[in-house]
């Protein structure tokens, strides 16, 4: 009987990864504040919003615990 070892998807592993990257970016750069104020989700009709940050919000994370619930979800 063969017996699959690796189950999650390369595209799965590589949004993990992507996620991980950016937590690490926000929390031990010191810019990583202006980080956060560039690809956070900003409301259509503030100042501060940019068309790119409907796809970049989703890898921005509040800390670790938020990181994993997203991920284990």
């Amino acid at each position: 009987m063969y017996i699959q070892r690796n189950m999650t998807p390369p595209v799965v592993k590589n949004l993990i990864i992507a996620n991980c990257v950016a937590l690490l970016a926000t929390t031990l750069l010191p810019f990583g504040d202006d980080i956060i104020a560039r690809f956070a989700l900003f409301n259509v009709e503030s100042p501060f919003f940019h068309s790119y940050q409907v796809f970049t919000y989703m890898f921005l994370h509040g800390g670790l615990s938020h990181l994993f619930f997203n991920m284990f979800a």
